[in-house]
């Protein structure tokens, strides 16, 4: 049986922001390019991914609006359709650490049918790809007083008959970025 190796610390933008993931998430830009607004660390053994995007706050949006919105783009970046997404979220205020007080906090869950890899291969020709069901952890935190959203997100892909019980755990990863996140240098939201 394999040993579980403990978290460890990892420097997002810069250092302005500091969480823990399992040493084998890989840090993605080192692959492929990420956009300036995004931090996304890979699990290529499980296919398992951890994206930090910090987004525009739009005060015109309550809470609940703003999570639905976060997770309908993410549906529909990832092109997973309408009828196969379901999601639950819930305010959960004591999940992050060192907010101002007029943050605001919410963690949910939902999964979706996903193509996994390339359409084309290198050649540029047209391949079958696998569709995936995908669990997707997802937090985010609202930042008014820096006009900021936090989008957290873990994507974990699972077995497209599985059956979830009703009742949500949150995976021990997805646990261990909300405990450790740490936002260390503020200026990094303007």
């Amino acid at each position: 049986m394999a040993t579980a190796h403990p978290p460890i610390p990892r420097q997002l933008f810069g250092g302005a922001v500091q969480v823990s993931l399992p040493i084998q998430y890989q840090d993605l830009a080192l692959i492929r390019q990420v956009p300036d607004n995004q931090e996304c660390w890979l699990d290529s053994a499980r296919d398992a991914l951890f994206v930090l995007e910090c987004l525009e706050h739009d005060a015109s949006l309550n809470f609940q609006e703003a999570a639905r919105n976060s997770w309908i783009d993410l549906c529909n970046i990832n092109e997973s359709k309408q009828e196969d997404m379901e999601f639950t979220f819930a305010i959960d205020t004591g999940t992050v650490r060192g907010l101002p007080e007029s943050a605001i906090i919410g963690c949910g869950y939902g999964f979706q049918r996903v193509k996994m890899g390339r359409a084309v291969d290198i050649n540029e020709i047209p391949r079958q790809q696998e569709e995936r069901r995908v669990q997707v952890e997802i937090c985010v935190i609202r930042l008014p007083s820096v006009a900021t959203d936090l989008l957290l997100t873990l994507s974990t892909p699972c077995c497209l008959n599985q059956q979830e019980n009703g009742d949500h755990a949150y995976s021990a990863t997805f646990q261990t970025i909300l405990s450790s996140l740490e936002i260390k240098d503020w200026r990094l939201f303007g």
